[in-house]
């Protein structure tokens, strides 16, 4: 923290809040799901999620646990390319897709 003050004279926290704002990413246009799997938004299977990809490179996690055994289907929709993996607790991946069908992007 004091090292980014000395040498660009701003304290870090302003650093960082002028990168995020200069990606998309302010008060009122948060990242709104966690980059990370400790970080994951909460989703209930059934529930339809808005998101953004803020950034080139933009991660988007959420935690899903199953009521029940069964088929579960996935998906993402719009302009964006995305690539969508299903990670079981321990981050392992169970599967992946980057060219869905029907009009998905995954």
């Amino acid at each position: 923290m004091e090292a980014a003050e000395s040498l660009y004279g701003t304290p870090a926290s302003a650093i960082v809040g002028a990168a995020w704002d200069g990606v998309g990413v302010t008060k009122t246009h948060p990242d709104a799901h966690g980059d990370t799997l400790d970080r994951a938004a909460l989703y209930r299977y059934g529930d339809t999620v808005s998101g953004a990809i803020n950034w080139a490179g933009d991660v988007d996690c959420f935690a899903f646990t199953p009521a029940s055994n069964g088929t579960y289907e996935f998906f993402t929709s719009g302009g964006t390319d995305t690539l969508g993996v299903i990670m079981d607790a321990s981050g392992e991946v169970i599967a992946a897709d980057d060219n869905g069908k029907d009009g998905h992007n995954f």
